[in-house]
């Protein structure tokens, strides 16, 4: 069973009817956004034709109250698919995206600069694990008009399409005024465009899940493209070049990107994840001995001690060693720990808020010289992408 995004524009209409005459098993999905005043209209028109085919159809009413109207009206719509195809265990959803949006879409990543998956649109996406087909990718919105004449098929006609407040209707205007051989002039770069990604991204797989030396990173050919591998597809190429611009001024350097950072030290290049680590409260043995496992530590420990603290490390955070205080960050890069390791260490604080042992390191000579002693165990956070 599929289901069928139907606006109720020419485009959806036309998908539906095709589907409904390949006698596939289908329902009719459509959202209304009570944006423009044709909308319920819109709705009656789709409603009417699931009814005089016996069509399942499913009607999914919002609200826009504020933000980027167009994010809004995507999230809500494929929100409300995601959820009807999880519930319906729907084979794919179909949308009605054709040729001249494909072209619309090609034109606006390039005006944009934007780093993306694919150039134009793609015939097939998954999101959230559910699959979304566009079989009309090879049509022009002229076939699917004429299709709907030819078959007498209602539609409404968004006139929002038509105004210039939206980046895509100015670039929609300007596609009207290209010719059929400039068009096919575009897909043919576009295809190009989309056969050479493809070969960069199997280069990059190589490299997706390591670090790289310095020397390997600079003369890959595909840098650009690597990083948007290892760190979000959709970073501009303004972005990646000011990324590239960093790492290379420096031969330490680490650089938070969203949820990622981009590092350079010791002679590597690398990606990791941010690790926030959580911070817990050990009121006595008991619940100490519960958290015990592998890969244990010897720490003699009062019960003066307790609470425990377990965090972790922090700027300016130090450790009492037999030659006096060190800064515990100063420690690990001075031992030549990678960063993606020295983020996921931890560190126990006694009752007075005093370090008292480092995870990869050991008891500090603060740690009380108590008569009971108990296991510290930590276990390891593998964060390298």
């Amino acid at each position: 069973m599929i289901i069928v995004a139907c606006s109720g524009g020419p485009d959806s209409m036309a998908l539906l009817d095709m589907c409904r005459r390949l006698n596939r098993e289908l329902v009719i999905a459509h959202v209304n956004f009570h944006l423009r005043e044709e909308s319920e209209e819109e709705s009656e028109l789709v409603f009417n034709y699931a009814s005089k085919y016996n069509l399942p159809f499913y009607r999914y009413d919002c609200f826009y109250e504020s933000g980027n109207v167009e994010a809004w009206a995507r999230d809500q719509r494929y929100s409300f698919f995601v959820e009807l195809a999880n519930s319906l265990k729907a084979e794919a959803v179909l949308l009605a995206h054709h040729q001249d949006d494909l072209l619309e879409t090609y034109l606006m990543q390039k005006e944009k600069g934007l780093g993306v998956e694919t150039y134009g649109l793609a015939s097939c996406i998954y999101f959230k694990n559910v699959k979304f087909l566009r079989p009309l990718l090879n049509k022009t919105k002229t076939d699917l008009i004429n299709y709907c004449h030819k078959y007498d098929l209602a539609y409404g006609i968004d006139k929002s399409n038509y105004s210039d407040i939206y980046t895509r209707n100015i670039i929609r205007k300007k596609l009207d005024l290209y010719t059929k051989e400039d068009k096919q002039t575009l897909l043919l770069e576009i295809e190009n465009k989309n056969k050479e990604k493809q070969a960069i991204k199997q280069a990059c797989e190589l490299y997706k899940n390591k670090m790289l030396k310095e020397e390997g990173f600079f003369s890959f050919e595909y840098k650009e493209d690597l990083l948007r591998e290892k760190l979000y597809k959709d970073l501009s190429n303004k972005e990646i070049k000011e990324l590239i611009r960093q790492v290379n001024s420096k031969t330490s350097i680490k650089i938070p990107v969203r949820e990622k950072y981009l590092v350079r030290e010791y002679g590597y290049i690398y990606v990791c994840r941010k690790i926030n680590i959580k911070k817990e409260k050990i009121n006595s043995f008991l619940e100490l001995n519960k958290c015990q496992g592998n890969n244990n530590k010897a720490l003699n420990l009062a019960a003066e001690d307790f609470p425990l603290t377990i965090r972790g490390i922090k700027e300016g955070d130090k450790m009492l060693l037999s030659f006096g205080h060190k800064k515990i960050k100063r420690y690990l890069i001075d031992k030549k720990i990678p960063f993606y390791l020295r983020q996921q260490v931890r560190v126990i604080l006694n009752s007075k808020e005093e370090i008292i042992f480092v995870q990869g390191i050991g008891a500090t000579l603060l740690a009380n010289n108590g008569t009971l002693q108990a296991l510290i165990s930590f276990n390891e956070i593998a964060c390298l992408c």
